[in-house]
């Protein structure tokens, strides 16, 4: 099977609460296991970035989704590339508010003196997604 890796950006609609967030994550974990999508999902109160790996046809359909879903808004693709081996293998969909992450990591991968992650390239990206998932205390999910 040919595996696939899309990141993306995207900006929480108005209104959007952490409960909110919580439904997408749930809802995630459950459909990801059934179409064999693994992932990861960072989070701020103005911004989803996140990367998924899968087959080329359930990352597309999952995309397609995610950018009807109003709970999202300037939806950006940042990359999509093929892939040898996922980087996400344990995770379902991994999860990390970025008010809990490292200001040090998010900065080591930034171009100005603010964490801005609309300015990473999809590589950047997944190694900043991969060395955030290995934060103390969380487990794959």
């Amino acid at each position: 099977m040919v595996l696939s890796q899309l990141s993306y950006f995207s900006r929480p609609s108005a209104g959007t609460t952490m409960s909110d967030v919580e439904d997408i994550l749930r809802v995630a974990r459950e459909r990801n296991l059934e179409s064999c999508l693994t992932g990861f999902l960072l989070y701020r109160h103005d911004c989803f970035v996140q990367v998924l790996e899968g087959s080329r046809e359930a990352v597309s359909r999952l995309f397609c989704k995610i950018s009807e879903d109003p709970r999202h808004r300037d939806l950006t693709i940042i990359g999509c590339k093929q892939i040898d081996r996922r980087a996400f293998t344990d995770w379902s969909m991994g999860f990390l508010s970025l008010r809990d992450a490292s200001r040090q990591s998010l900065l080591r991968y930034s171009t100005t003196s603010e964490p801005e992650l609309v300015q990473l390239d999809h590589d950047s990206l997944v190694q900043l997604t991969l060395e955030l998932a290995e934060a103390p205390g969380l487990q794959p999910v």
